[in-house]
């Protein structure tokens, strides 16, 4: 009874949170963004004015200009992946039934191989660089998020879900990093021998490859969101019979005081939602700037490649098709690479700004 007492006395103390410590923490997030992000994200206010719209807006029309620098810059590229395609297609017209007409596509897909690993080479280190990047602001952000969430009176539930966030993202983080990215490696590598020495076994290997890479992302995603989404409901449970039993404690031995400790948690509770509110938006955004050149990059690339698998297919030439198709398949599952990492990181977001005020 003594305990649950002194814990009620002391919320107004414990929920009064240093100005001072909150403006150098909320710098230091800024900090962990590139340029480009603190422009887009602007200035990180905790006194509820945090103007989300205008950040939205900077974040959409950065998008618009990366999309349009994507496509000048794919052109280039494409342009030349379909000379190789016409080549090659022309090069066995008119070797007709000649003994070198089998090497003409070899040559023509080794070529573009070339062409495509050193491209496949920087995407691949743009995504890594992008996780690292997203892991580091995790563990700058969120600490001063859920402790806003556990100022606003979720003390439980908001140390229950820090600490499966931690967890699960540090798992994750070397999942994805570790067995995925590998994966991919050997995708691309099966890929380009494929386009040289044509086997069933080879194309049977990589789609296993490949099911293997979007099966680890897809079960890490769920038993993630399972694992947070568990952990807060059974701290949340936990939260509302510890406030509640100290509310009824409060309320028949010190009705008087009771309500003056009530109206001052209040105070500080609403201050601390405020906070927890401009802390979450921005960490929101400040993911979506993140994400957001390597998204487009990666989708941009995943678009280019299918265009001129499609029209390599087309001209004749099934072998550079093939080849030009794996590595389109490789920046997919970069794209879900980079894009599970960003889900997790949205839902423990949005699992801080949804934890119910319990006062």
């Amino acid at each position: 009874m003594r305990q649950v007492l002194m814990i009620l006395i002391m919320l107004p103390v414990l929920f009064a949170l240093p100005q001072e410590e909150l403006q150098t923490e909320a710098a230091a997030i800024e900090q962990e963004l590139s340029t480009q992000g603190r422009e887009i994200g602007g200035t990180l206010t905790l006194d509820g004015s945090y103007d989300a719209q205008g950040a939205l807006e900077r974040l959409w029309e950065r998008a618009l200009e990366k999309i349009k620098e994507r496509i000048s810059a794919e052109i280039s590229g494409a342009g030349l992946l379909v000379v190789l395609a016409v080549c090659s297609a022309l090069g066995e017209a008119l070797a007709g039934s000649g003994a070198g007409k089998a090497w003409i596509p070899i040559s023509v897909s080794c070529a573009a191989a070339l062409m495509l690993i050193g491209e496949s080479k920087s995407l691949i280190v743009q995504a890594d660089e992008t996780l690292s990047r997203l892991q580091s602001y995790t563990d700058t952000a969120l600490p001063l998020l859920f402790s806003a969430c556990a100022a606003s009176g979720a003390v439980l539930s908001s140390a229950g879900r820090y600490t499966a966030v931690c967890l699960a993202s540090s798992v994750m983080t070397h999942v994805l990093r570790r067995i995925v990215l590998p994966l991919i490696h050997a995708f691309l590598a099966l890929a380009v021998s494929g386009c040289i020495w044509e086997n069933s076994l080879l194309r049977s290997i990589q789609n296993l490859i490949k099911w293997l890479a979007a099966t680890a992302m897809t079960a890490g995603t769920s038993v993630f969101c399972a694992y947070i989404g568990v952990s807060g409901l059974i701290s949340s449970s936990a939260d509302a019979v510890a406030v509640k039993a100290a509310k009824t404690t409060v309320s028949t031995l010190l009705p008087v005081i009771g309500r003056i400790l009530a109206d001052s948690a209040s105070l500080a509770v609403s201050a601390a939602e405020m906070i927890r509110s401009s802390i979450g938006v921005y960490s929101l955004i400040a993911v979506c700037a993140i994400c957001l050149t390597p998204v487009i990059t990666l989708a941009g690339k995943l678009m280019i490649y299918k265009m001129v698998s499609a029209a390599a297919v087309s001209f004749g030439d099934g072998r550079l098709g093939r080849l030009i198709s794996g590595f389109a398949d490789a920046a997919g599952m970069l794209l879900g690479l980079v894009g599970s990492f960003a889900f997790m990181l949205f839902f423990s977001i949005f699992a801080g700004m949804r934890t119910v005020n319990a006062l």
